[in-house]
């Protein structure tokens, strides 16, 4: 997926470089870019769980007020993008009959379905 947007930031910088001022292409750089940044997040966060489960280790995620603010805008461009993916999530999180594993191999699906949803927009 990343290497999808990276192509797609290349085209979109071509064309830039023929026409700076263009206000679409503009916005669509800063969508990638964007976009970008919220899927390594999303991956390093996924990481960072799988790993804390291969240890047993609980450990909580920074809630101070800049993760908040962060985290709110991830969950309000993924709402644009998809707009079920919270719930599907939220049910998935709550299913006590998952495992931790189970639940996060789901989670790895419906990552994947919310990629391909973005790569299917942006080409």
């Amino acid at each position: 997926m990343l290497s999808v947007i990276s192509r797609e930031s290349k085209k979109v910088d071509e064309l830039l470089s023929q026409n700076p001022s263009s206000a679409i292409n503009l916005k669509k750089r800063e969508d990638l870019i964007s976009l970008k940044a919220d899927i390594e997040t999303t991956l390093s966060e996924r990481e960072q769980i799988a790993s804390s489960v291969a240890v047993n280790n609980d450990s909580n995620s920074g809630s101070d007020a800049a993760s908040i603010a962060k985290r709110e805008a991830k969950e309000k461009l993924i709402a644009k993008i998809d707009p079920s993916y919270t719930a599907k999530v939220n049910a998935i999180n709550n299913n006590s009959s998952l495992s931790e594993v189970e639940k996060l191999n789901q989670l790895q699906l419906e990552d994947k379905e919310l990629l391909e949803i973005v790569e299917n927009k942006i080409t």
